[in-house]
């Protein structure tokens, strides 16, 4: 299996994320360090920090005491002991088989990155963490997963949730319907040399009962153990007592907070972009396992005496006294929110960069005055490599549909109108061009001469030239669907093309899950797509194979 790798130029969303990766002066006194600039500063600085480190590791090697470890993992769980050791980390949501294949383009972009800093900066080492998100309630983001069928059809396969379920996901287990998407994977992907030895190795790992966290760090190190990624479960009650300082600057700090991120809001709207992160009036950055285990939002009681734990369907009164008593008995029940989370991260671990999507480094913008409000040296900020698969069947395809690489990037959400539109029959779609244009001006001349006959005869005439239009506009129309009649087989082309690059007009890495390629390719599949990154690249990437 070779792999061919083409830079493809796509308009990167949000405006932000674009600015960061191709005009960084436009952002650069929102970000400490510059991705693309020298990073010996950030690296020092990051070292100087650093203090938790003797208490971070055994953390580390007690939470993977309890996994199959490779003799990688276990190297850079030593190494990550040294003094001068940093850590490339990247982090997801816990999605179901790892959810869509950017959470392994994360991880792949955080092995990659660690080759090439030991190999510029060699007064450091780095090792490749990934932080496991479990400790929100946003399970109906993680209980799915989208495959392609062998008819091109998108597929979702979902567990069952409660909507009134508010539990973290590190307190839920895999229940008794994962059954019955391992049965469904089965029987959408026909018998090859692959298939069964994955599905099995899946159907092992994600077992009814077990835990969703541990299940998930199970299949990381399946898929990429080999590399010595290590991963660390952020909810672990020892963790959180080590998190208990930030988790008080912050619930104390809490006015400071919301005037500085208003301030940086409109530092961003002067800039011409949207701040990702709203904060609503007396929110802090905390949430807090309550009863039944749901997880509420921290607020502040107006008058600064008490706060206020809410959930969407109540809010319940705490005294100021009663929640910091909770937190220095149970930090463990205390969980950051998503500004929060990087600064409790960075607190704990010796990151030296943080790789992450244009969402994340988008949030980012808004976090510098945080970092320097609760003492927490900033990490460099990295775009991990966002990519495109296409396979040789879906190339072929391509080929035979007319359109370039850049065309169907630019018109991945209605690629076949586009088709249609463009490509079917250009030049009939000429000819209607050119006739509609002479006709107007025809139009237009013989209007000044009836006027001057006779004044009154403008409504006429212009109704006249209403139905001239739009007999013209009909027969486009026409035109249009007899060459989509005459073009069937042409159209299930690019069908086929949109389905499988950009499902449901969304990029393939958002939607599809890693376990459709590792069924069809095997598990060496993983190792060529790692050879074939290049993590130096800021633009999208195109992978042929």
């Amino acid at each position: 299996m070779t792999f061919n790798t083409e830079i493809i130029s796509v308009e990167e969303e949000p405006d932000l994320f674009s600015a960061y990766i191709y005009q960084f002066q436009r952002v650069k006194s929102l970000f400490s360090w510059d991705p693309s600039g020298n990073l010996n500063g950030a690296l020092q600085a990051r070292i100087n920090a650093y203090s938790a480190r003797p208490e971070m590791i055994q953390i580390l090697k007690n939470q993977n005491s309890s996994y199959k470890l490779s003799e990688s993992t276990i190297h850079n769980l030593e190494k990550l002991s040294q003094d001068n050791c940093l850590a490339v980390v990247t982090g997801q949501q816990a999605g179901l088989f790892s959810g869509p294949l950017y959470t392994i383009y994360k991880i792949l972009t955080v092995i990659k990155l660690c080759s090439k800093l030991e190999s510029e900066y060699s007064d450091f080492s780095f090792v490749p963490l990934f932080w496991m998100e479990v400790g929100d309630s946003d399970y109906r983001e993680i209980n799915h997963i989208h495959i392609l069928d062998a008819a091109n059809q998108l597929r979702r396969l979902k567990l069952p949730d409660t909507p009134e379920d508010f539990r973290s996901v590190y307190l839920r287990d895999l229940p008794a319907e994962i059954n019955d998407i391992h049965k469904e994977l089965r029987e959408i992907f026909v018998p090859n040399d692959f298939r069964d030895n994955i599905l099995n190795r899946v159907e092992e790992i994600f077992a009814p009962g077990k835990k969703i966290p541990q299940a998930f760090a199970e299949w990381i190190y399946e898929l990429l153990g080999e590399f010595g990624v290590i991963v660390l479960n952020p909810t672990d009650p020892e963790f959180s007592s080590m998190a208990r300082p930030v988790f008080k600057s912050a619930l104390e700090g809490q006015s400071t907070i919301q005037h500085e991120f208003e301030q940086v809001n409109q530092e961003l709207e002067n800039g011409g972009f949207h701040s990702q992160i709203r904060m609503e009036n007396n929110q802090t950055l905390l949430f807090y396992r309550g009863d039944n285990n749901a997880r509420l939002r921290v607020d502040v009681d107006p008058p600064g005496r008490n706060y206020i734990l809410r959930s969407p369907e109540k809010s319940v009164k705490i005294s100021c006294d009663e929640l910091f008593r909770q937190l220095d008995a149970h930090p463990e029940k205390f969980t950051p929110n998503v500004a929060l989370r990087p600064l409790i991260q960075d607190w704990l671990l010796p990151t030296a960069l943080y790789v992450g999507g244009p969402g994340e480094i988008s949030y980012a913008a808004q976090l510098k005055p945080l970092y320097q409000l609760l003492k927490v040296a900033q990490p460099v900020f990295y775009p991990r490599v966002r990519l495109t698969l296409l396979e040789k069947k879906i190339q072929k395809a391509l080929e035979k549909t007319g359109l370039n690489y850049q065309e169907i990037f630019r018109y991945r959400k209605k690629l076949v109108p586009f088709w249609i539109q463009h490509k079917s029959d250009q030049r009939v779609n000429h000819e209607i061009d050119s006739a509609t244009f002479a006709i107007q001006n025809i139009l237009d001349r013989l209007n000044q001469n009836v006027i001057n006959i006779d004044p009154t005869l403008e409504s006429a005439f212009e109704k006249t030239s209403e139905h001239i239009q739009d007999g013209i506009n009909r027969l486009r129309e026409r035109v249009t669907e007899a060459a989509s009649r005459k073009m069937e087989n042409e159209i299930r082309q690019v069908e086929k093309v949109s389905s499988n690059l950009f499902p449901e007009g969304i990029f393939q890495e958002r939607m599809l899950n890693i376990v459709q390629y590792l069924v069809k390719y095997g598990p060496d599949f993983i190792n060529e797509l790692y050879k074939s990154l290049n993590v130096e690249q800021f633009d999208h990437q195109l992978i042929i194979f």
